[in-house]
């Protein structure tokens, strides 16, 4: 007993050091990581307490390595063999799970915001803050300008509320605020691309599709999205590096699928990213995707069975996840495979396909059909 209580607070004592790295934590995550720290202890996945650790650089990173392996310890059973970087490659995959005769690689991916996005998100938050009270029952989005920042901030409030929210059936579409042009309107509404090009901030207003809103509401529009630039081809990025770890394409007995801590990126980005983009026609009532997604590109195509975006249940630093499974429609009948190897719940967790509108923004109708498997 003494050497269990020994080992326990030994793990607490790593569990403090590393959480004391961050600005804020909960108490709870110091009882929650130690927890995690043993049980990876008992599976022999060592290597996984060693770089959380030691490295401080991308701390985040391997912090969330360290709770999706602990959400995979408790998720299988003892027998199931769990290993992380498997000896044998030049760059091994993270994780590799063998259930049966069937073998599941899993590579990890963090998206991260940069300081450019962060300062981005907390200025939209404070727009945001200043609009909720205008009575009107619609969505919004918006794209600021690389110019645009904290100054700008209170004129543009003004213009939403005096232009936009005496409007009480305002037309749906695109405004361009460009207040700083004084020879021009301060605002072009249907804007061309050179409009696009000069203004502060683009703001798109539309009516929810099925919730009845009382007041002008943040919404998550195709075009626009929630993350304030363009973030589509940082993911890309990050996932073709991810599969670069498969040397192997998918099969029966082997699933290659990638898990990425989405964070702030929202599912109709990673959706335009892994499936290609939405295409809007006859006023944003009909849609198609391209043919640019990353499940297109024949270099990965074969490689990827699923992209996971990860996000956590919980505020706190230690935490299980929310998936939602972007299946590659190529492989669409290891889904339930797929499901039996990583924790996923019914009522919490979610399937995504080709087909699927991922937000609520536009009624709008698909007048093409996705890729058939080959």
């Amino acid at each position: 007993m003494e050497d269990l209580s020994q080992k326990s607070n030994a793990a607490k004592e790593k569990a403090t050091e590393i959480l004391e790295r961050f600005k804020r934590y909960r108490n709870e995550d110091i009882e929650l990581l130690a927890e995690n720290w043993t049980l990876l202890e008992k599976r022999n996945l060592l290597k996984l307490n060693e770089n959380l650790y030691k490295n401080k650089r991308e701390v985040m990173s391997f912090l969330a390595e360290h709770n999706f392996a602990a959400e995979l310890v408790k998720f299988h059973e003892q027998s199931v063999a769990i290993s992380y970087e498997p000896d044998g490659f030049k760059r091994p995959p993270d994780f590799l799970i063998k259930v049966d005769n069937t073998e599941c690689w899993i590579q990890m991916k963090r998206l991260s915001l940069s300081e450019r996005e962060n300062r981005q998100e907390q200025i939209i938050k404070k727009i945001e803050e200043s609009l909720e009270n205008i009575e009107i029952g619609k969505f919004w989005g918006i794209r600021l300008s690389d110019s645009f920042n904290e100054d700008d901030i209170q004129g543009l409030v003004d213009f939403i509320t005096t232009v936009v929210g005496v409007k009480k059936e305002i037309e749906d579409g695109e405004y361009c605020y460009k207040v700083r042009r004084k020879q021009d309107s301060q605002y072009t509404f249907g804007c061309s691309e050179e409009d696009f090009e000069e203004a502060l901030a683009t703001i798109l207003i539309w009516q929810p599709k099925k919730s009845n809103l009382k007041n002008l509401t943040r919404g998550y529009g195709g075009d626009l999205g929630t993350v304030l630039i363009d973030e589509r081809p940082q993911i890309k990025g990050s996932l073709k590096k991810a599969a670069g770890a498969f040397t192997w394409d998918v099969s029966e007995k082997k699933i290659n699928v990638i898990a990425m801590d989405a964070g702030f990126y929202e599912d109709i980005d990673i959706g335009m990213v892994v499936y290609g983009e939405e295409h809007y026609f006859a006023n944003f009532k009909q849609w198609k995707r391209g043919d640019d997604g990353f499940f297109d590109d024949n270099e990965f195509s074969s490689k990827v069975a699923a992209v996971i975006a990860l996000r956590r249940e919980t505020e706190g630093l230690i935490s299980g996840y929310r998936k939602h499974i972007f299946i590659n429609e190529r492989y669409k009948g290891m889904i339930e495979k797929i499901k039996s190897f990583i924790p996923y719940k019914e009522e919490r967790d979610r399937i995504i396909h080709y087909n699927d509108r991922l937000d609520e923004g536009f009624d709008v109708e698909r007048i093409d059909i996705g890729p058939s498997a080959p």
